[in-house]
């Protein structure tokens, strides 16, 4: 994540970071400490740097209506002692002290009136470099050229129209820290601000986008307004000379960057924007969390289709087999009625027959009463006579023919109706069976979209998790950030003011030593015996036996580790603010809590937790000294203003043709007779040689008084830029 967002939020930030408001608090009757340091350097052409030239004002207020007398305590971290210089009449220290790295000045029984306050000024060099690296290039007409140097000045020769070209690298030195696994340089808020010759050069075109450009009296002034981060700071500025027949020395001003050590304005922006990303991060999490019982619901409703879609599979199947079983018992049945019919045909037929049989009888009953022989000729037919039994006997028959065929015939229209039955149930059950297809053809489809449902549901719980994962890493990033951007440190030194019993007391202080293996040792905490203190820095002296010699230990022979992740790993002791002198054998370092009566572990001003591992056939000896902070103490506010020394622009000018001087030729004694043109011949090589150094000289004057003159104007152009701010504030809040 990653800036890309924060572009708009962060321009902001450093407009309030530049800009001066008034805070408003309320009533206290506690002493006000505060301290600004105001650090200057030069870059000059040739590439040397100065030491930086610092202004310190220490202010104490008291609030309240009784007179307080105090101690301030300063420190002067890498300053020349000698250089120390009050300002404004302010008191020389009681005491100037050195504590290895810094002087250690303080002022006591100070007296501040009440409702009244108290300020120390001085003025002191520093050998501390300042905290970015500077590299700047010109080029003409997209050539590269390296500035002419002419008794000790400096020259770029350009013509009217040439192109010039500026480019500027300014890299963040600032040391990495160690913050929740990753190294991060703490960030460098920057102005920066370049001037071309108005009256030389038309309107400069810049990359990137400058934040500013202004249009002065004598120049053009491009501001640029960011933050350092990681990244070097890549600027290119472009100028067209204008077309003039003017031939001389133009100046082209010193490239001004300031910085900032504070950068919590924007932290306090990065704190809103994790803010956003907290709720983002809420709402999709809520969100992961609908789709996840979603995708479970739809997971059990796919599950209950593919389930009843095997079970109509299953009862489709069982009602074609039963069509097929009732047909086939409907043509069973249609079987079974065939003997009923045969039967039913036979009995008809039996009926008829004793149908026609009873007839007989009753015919022969009508002739009952003839003779009981027939007598033929020829032939006697003997009739006996008719047995009433006999009628009965067909009459029963022919009742239970009858019967017989009734039942037959019910059994037959029962049968009859068991086919027609079957039939229908038959048809029922292949439509039914059909039925069932249909609809688990319909259940398919339910599953098919549900199943795509389901793998929608799934894409979009991976593209969710994929955010919640980024969205994770970025917070953790931002996180990290808020924490290496709220870091504050001073650059020379913080500053403290002792009242009443707040003076020192008498401690002691020495390292615990465990032994890890052979030849290597340990120094993981310090023990203290006395009150609880803070301490601006504490510094380890060690002695150690290598090869048979005492002697303090080489840079390899002493190793930071730090305590991450359930281990200890070698880190980088920079990154953890300690710094090892190998010459001294001194171990330099600001603990980031205050220590307490008994064993205190190492702890960094990140809450690390670090040990020192020394390499020593022996016990090391190590003593333990503190530079102890006996009262209340505030880092200071921090202005720094690096001035990159641009050179002169040379203007329709060959310095290099008109400074060459020539090897004298050997004299010649003239004849008499030719004497005379000699001494014109001399006079006119001597102003040949007078006139380029009379010209050298106005040039220089014209520089001095040009450098005052632009002084003058620089204090004209600071008035009406605070002017044009107060009344583009006046416009919006209109």
């Amino acid at each position: 994540m990653k800036l890309e967002k924060l572009v708009a939020i962060t321009a902001i930030a450093l407009i309030i970071l530049f800009r001066v408001v008034p805070t408003s608090t309320e009533p206290s009757t506690e002493m006000k400490l505060s301290k600004l340091e105001s650090v200057f350097y030069r870059l000059l052409p040739d590439g040397t740097l100065s030491d930086g030239e610092a202004e310190v004002t220490i202010r104490v207020e008291n609030p309240s209506d009784e007179e307080k007398a105090i101690t301030v305590v300063d420190r002067i971290t890498e300053a020349h002692l000698e250089s120390f210089s009050v300002l404004s009449g302010s008191p020389e220290p009681s005491v100037k002290d050195v504590f290895f790295d810094h002087i250690v000045c303080i002022w006591r029984d100070i007296v501040v009136p009440p409702s009244s306050d108290v300020e120390l000024r001085y003025s002191v060099s520093t050998f501390k470099p300042p905290p970015i690296s500077v590299n700047i290039t010109y080029y003409v007409n997209g050539e590269k050229i390296s500035p002419v140097e002419l008794e000790g000045d400096y020259y770029i020769m350009i013509n009217s129209g040439d192109m010039l070209t500026i480019n500027l690298t300014v890299e963040n030195l600032r040391d990495p820290m160690y913050i929740d696994g990753e190294m991060l340089k703490p960030p460098l808020p920057y102005s920066i601000e370049v001037r071309i010759p108005k009256n030389n050069f038309l309107e400069p075109e810049s990359y990137p986008e400058p934040y500013m450009v202004y249009s002065l009296s004598e120049d053009w002034s491009v501001t640029w307004i960011g933050v350092m981060e990681e990244e070097p700071l890549n600027i290119s500025l472009s100028a067209k000379a204008r077309t003039t027949e003017f031939t001389g020395e133009v100046e082209l001003k010193a490239v001004r960057i300031q910085l900032q050590l504070d950068a919590s304005s924007i932290a306090d922006q990065l704190e809103e924007v994790l803010k956003s990303y907290n709720a983002s991060l809420s709402e999709l999490e809520n969100m992961e969390e609908s789709l996840s019982n979603m995708h479970r619901l739809m997971t059990e409703f796919s599950k209950g289709i593919s389930s009843s879609s095997k079970n109509l599979e299953e009862a489709q199947f069982q009602l074609m087999e039963l069509s097929k079983a009732l047909r086939n018992a409907s043509q069973s049945v249609e079987s079974a009625r065939a003997p009923i019919k045969s039967v039913i045909s036979v009995l008809n037929s039996l009926e008829s027959n004793l149908t026609k049989m009873m007839d007989v009888i009753e015919e022969i009953q009508r002739n009952i009463g003839q003779p009981p022989n027939t007598t033929i000729p020829n032939l006697t037919i003997p009739i006996p006579p008719f047995d009433f039994s006999l009628e009965e006997e067909l009459a029963n028959i022919l009742s239970r023919v009858r019967s017989t065929k009734s039942s037959l015939y019910a059994a037959d229209k029962a049968f009859e109706t068991m086919q027609a039955s079957f039939s229908e149930a038959a048809d029922y059950a292949y439509n039914s069976s059909l039925v069932l297809g249909e609809l688990q053809q319909s259940l398919r489809s339910v599953g098919i979209i549900t199943n795509a449902s389901i793998r929608l549901i799934e894409a979009s719980l991976d593209d969710i998790g994929s955010r919640i994962s980024e969205i994770n890493s970025e917070m953790e990033d931002l996180s990290r950030r808020i924490k290496v951007t709220r870091f504050r440190e001073s650059f020379l030194g913080d500053v403290e003011i002792r009242t009443g019993n707040s003076s020192c007391t008498d401690t002691e202080l020495k390292a615990e030593i465990t032994k890890m293996s052979e030849g290597k040792w340990a120094i993981s905490s310090i023990i203290l015996e006395g009150p609880s203190m803070n301490a601006s820095e504490i510094a380890l002296q060690i002695l150690c036996e290598i090869g048979g010699i005492v002697k303090t230990p080489p840079e390899e022979a002493v190793i930071t580790q730090i305590y991450d992740d359930d281990s200890w790993i070698d880190i980088d002791s920079t990154a953890l603010g300690v710094n090892y002198d190998e010459e001294l054998g001194v171990l330099l370092f600001r603990p980031g809590k205050p220590l307490y009566n008994g064993s205190n572990p190492l702890i960094d001003r990140m809450g690390n937790q670090f040990r020192i591992i020394v390499s020593s056939q022996h016990t090391p000896d190590v003593i333990c000294l503190i530079d102890p902070i006996c009262g209340d103490s505030v880092i200071p506010k921090v202005r720094m203003v690096t001035k990159v020394d641009n050179p002169y622009i040379a203007l329709n000018m060959n310095l290099t043709e008109e400074y060459v001087e020539e090897a004298p030729l050997p004299t010649v004694e003239p004849p008499p007779e030719v004497k005379r043109g000699g001494y014109i011949v001399f006079i006119l090589g001597a102003i040949a040689i007078i006139t380029p150094l009379a010209l050298f000289l106005k040039i220089r004057m014209d520089q001095e008084m040009r450098a005052q003159l632009n002084a003058a104007l620089e204090e004209l152009e600071r008035d009406l830029a605070e002017l044009k701010r107060q009344i583009n504030e006046k416009k919006k809040t209109i």
